[in-house]
């Protein structure tokens, strides 16, 4: 029961959302854990419940700040990247973990300083703009999140390449935002 368990958690993830009630995450992560680890002879949802089960970890880290939370998260979104050959699904959803991971070893350098999580962020989320094609739905959003690593490698290296790499993502950034009010 793969698709009620992950419909289940996403609609606790909304009413979290809505609410606050960190209990609504507890559920939702209990919800998923069991599955990874039963999906493997069929990938494709595997797949998203990991990547749905490290978004929810995520969310409760960022709640509670608990670095465990972090840590399994970054564990689910490595799981996907290393899931071998995983079809279709494995190709449309890798830009997407990609910068997952990318953001959360950008939140792990934060309360760590380790400026490897930064360097592997920078890696990652290189890959996921590499990966979007432009004017593609989350191209904007990822050159983002690639601003915001250079923007902080900036500001403990002020190597004036690091400067000049941010400016190029952010100028990226701002051509591929999309128009709004």
């Amino acid at each position: 029961r793969p698709g009620y368990a992950n419909e289940l958690a996403l609609s606790l993830k909304e009413r979290y959302r809505r609410t606050g009630d960190v209990a609504d995450l507890d559920e939702a992560i209990r919800a998923l854990e069991p599955l990874p680890d039963k999906l493997t002879s069929s990938p494709d949802p595997g797949l998203f419940v990991l990547s749905n089960l490290g978004m929810l970890l995520r969310m409760r880290h960022q709640h509670l700040g608990s670095p465990a939370d972090l840590q399994r998260a970054i564990t689910a979104y490595e799981r996907i990247l290393t899931a071998g050959d995983a079809g279709d699904a494995s190709e449309r959803v890798r830009p997407f973990v990609l910068t997952n991971l990318g953001v959360a070893l950008m939140s792990r350098y934060q309360e760590t300083g380790d400026p490897a999580d930064l360097q592997f962020a920078e890696e990652h989320l290189e890959q996921a703009v590499a990966e979007t094609p432009p004017g593609s739905p989350g191209h904007w959003e990822r050159l983002q999140n690639l601003s915001h690593v250079l923007i902080e490698r900036m500001s403990s290296t002020e190597a004036i390449e690091d400067v000049d790499r941010a400016l190029e993502f952010l100028e990226r950034t701002r051509a591929a935002t999309p128009a709004g009010p």
